[in-house]
């Protein structure tokens, strides 16, 4: 017996979808950061980060994205918005903060606060919001509906007096339930 759901449990096409909606919301960040840095808003809230809209920087965040991505994998029942807001910060945004930052990009420094005090409050805003929200609406898009969204679904051109001349009532239709 599983402790995961059978509509829950990983398959390949949900893990391909996951990678693939990662990737979307990866694309949103690579393009997003170098255009906010080139538009002024880094200086103005005082951060030290300035990258360039280059192919490598938006393929590494692509990539990156896409694997972060399998994070939507883990069964969590709420809507895009809040899982793309939730997984984005805790799963990217610490991993940039607490691993990224300083062991990369400003050694010695505890969540990047050496490129400016803000650092931390956009770096998570930037993974919940720029990365998280639109993967997990990509993923919830792309993804197969689980077997239960067809239960109760009529056939085309299926009557409430065909059902009836059938010994179903509409209302067990409705429910998915048979006499």
């Amino acid at each position: 017996m599983s402790l995961v759901p059978d509509r829950a449990r990983p398959t390949p096409s949900r893990a391909a979808i996951a990678f693939s909606s990662g990737a979307i919301g990866g694309l949103c960040v690579g393009l997003a950061v170098p255009l906010l840095a080139a538009a002024g808003f880094m200086e103005l809230l005082g951060v030290a980060i300035h990258p360039q809209l280059t192919p490598p920087f938006v393929y590494q965040k692509v990539v990156w994205g896409g694997l972060w991505g399998f994070i939507l994998l883990i069964p969590f029942n709420a809507s895009a918005l809040a899982r793309g807001t939730l997984f984005g910060a805790l799963g990217p945004g610490l991993a940039q903060l607490l691993i990224v930052f300083p062991l990369k990009e400003t050694p010695g420094s505890i969540a990047g606060l050496s490129l400016g005090p803000l650092t931390p409050l956009l770096v998570l805003f930037l993974n919940a919001f720029v990365w998280g929200v639109p993967s997990a609406l990509a993923y919830s898009l792309l993804r197969p509906p689980s077997p239960q969204s067809f239960v109760g679904i009529r056939a085309l051109g299926e009557s409430d007096r065909d059902l009836e001349l059938q010994g179903r009532s509409a209302r067990d239709a409705k429910t998915g339930l048979a006499k």
